[in-house]
């Protein structure tokens, strides 16, 4: 099996597809902590856990991360794939803000 980071939403039954891929962003995970702490934004690790977060501190995650990898697409290996993974992430979390709902990160390995 291979290793993907996704979305877990605090309702498991929230009426839309939560489905992410999630893999490149996994394989990329080390340098997009780096390019985390360069644009000031939470980590993707930082919501791995047991803690709910709500949808916007996620979306800033996901929006500086976008940017940055659009203008520095050497910053990762597979820089479209991380890039399409982290817009999965962000239609997720779009429909969990508007829905009022939490999330976390989970690992599936």
């Amino acid at each position: 099996m291979s290793l993907a980071h996704f979305i877990s939403l605090q309702n498991k039954d929230p009426g839309f597809e939560t489905f992410v891929n999630g893999k490149a962003i996994a394989h990329a995970c080390e340098e997009l902590e780096v390019v985390a702490n360069k644009e000031n934004v939470a980590t993707i690790m930082s919501f791995y856990g047991r803690k709910w977060y709500e949808a916007d501190r996620g979306l800033t995650t996901v929006y500086a991360l976008i940017r940055h990898l659009k203008e520095n697409p050497m910053a990762v290996a597979d820089a479209e794939d991380v890039i399409d993974d982290l817009k999965e992430w962000e239609e997720v979390l779009l429909k969990a803000k508007a829905a009022g709902i939490k999330w976390k990160m989970k690992i599936d390995y």
